[in-house]
């Protein structure tokens, strides 16, 4: 069966060819990229193909797959791109191997090709080849998958570490711009700065369930929204029971934050109550100090859950 595939630097070439025609994405990366890193883990994919077809060790052509993956997730390609293209390269080998055994087939059996038999022996093989085909999919899927996810989870952990970190220094009143660059976000000339109060869901007082780890999901929720309606610009260091957000002010106009704090809302599940303080960004700690006493304000005169300014609670 491996016959067929065995001259990888040819096949690769042809099959990258393949993804740029028909994958559409691929047709973005950079022709380095493509005639680079694409064609060599092609040809990794092939060698695998090959070893698995062949009974032979494949270890580190798994762990050659997994490292692309890893840089692939680092570089921001799609994992469905990622798979299409493990698949169509898998149709395109699958018929190279069909077409070859059949073509032995013919020139093994009578001159009469338009009728095709197949022994006990032949059909064993087949099925035994269709075997090792799905576990080689399922080898290099769950290879792709399992680096590429990691990786991401990586990258995201670094990124929250650096938001973390630049929201913590802007609200104690330090940033530097040499932080900004090293955390890859911008320092805006000006912020909204919003104290939130958060709830917690009416499934945290169920005996039944798990009252950390409901509260967890809440703040996902809430966290995984923000992110969408703010194209993640928004600072935020954030509990499971409220905590402060920056918001630049050129991203979202005053009359918009009402609807950013209802769709926290509803994300969340549970009613958030938050004030709101515009400021530049040298007296950001006194304005949080500032929205956070309006919002105990809030709390004490006992209002319903919404978004208050300065101006709302002016007579209180």
């Amino acid at each position: 069966m491996s016959s067929p595939l065995k001259d990888v630097w040819a096949l690769s070439r042809q099959m990258v060819g393949h993804f740029v025609e028909n994958v559409a994405p691929c047709g973005t990366l950079p022709g380095d990229a493509i005639y680079g890193d694409v064609t060599t883990i092609t040809r990794t994919c092939l060698e695998l193909a090959v070893s698995v077809l062949d009974g032979k060790n494949i270890p580190d052509k798994i762990d050659r797959l997994k490292e692309a993956a890893a840089q692939w997730a680092r570089e921001g390609v799609p994992i469905d791109t990622i798979h299409h293209s493990i698949h169509e390269g898998f149709k395109i080998g699958f018929d190279l191997v069909v077409t070859s055994a059949a073509t032995k087939h013919r020139a093994a059996g009578s001159a009469d090709d338009t009728v095709m038999t197949l022994s006990l022996a032949d059909y064993d093989a087949l099925m035994g080849g269709a075997k090792l085909v799905v576990e080689m999919l399922d080898t290099m899927t769950t290879a792709v998958s399992m680096a590429y996810v990691r990786e991401l989870k990586s990258v995201v952990s670094e990124h929250h570490t650096a938001v973390h970190t630049l929201t913590s220094a802007l609200l104690g009143g330090h940033p530097t711009s040499t932080m900004a660059r090293e955390c890859g976000i911008e320092i805006a000339d000006s912020y909204r700065i919003l104290a939130l109060a958060i709830p917690p869901h009416p499934d945290e007082s169920n005996p039944m369930l798990d009252a950390k780890v409901v509260a967890r999901r809440k703040l996902r929720r809430l966290q995984a929204e923000l992110a969408t309606r703010c194209d993640n610009a928004a600072l935020s260091l954030l509990s499971v029971d409220g905590g402060t957000l920056l918001i630049p002010a050129h991203h979202h106009t005053d009359d918009q934050l009402d609807d950013l704090v209802t769709a926290l809302s509803r994300a969340a599940r549970v009613p958030i109550t938050a004030t709101v303080v515009t400021t530049g960004t040298d007296t950001i700690p006194t304005a949080a100090d500032q929205a956070h006493q309006l919002l105990d304000m809030v709390a004490r005169l006992h209002c319903e859950p919404a978004l208050y300014r300065f101006d709302d609670l002016a007579l209180e």
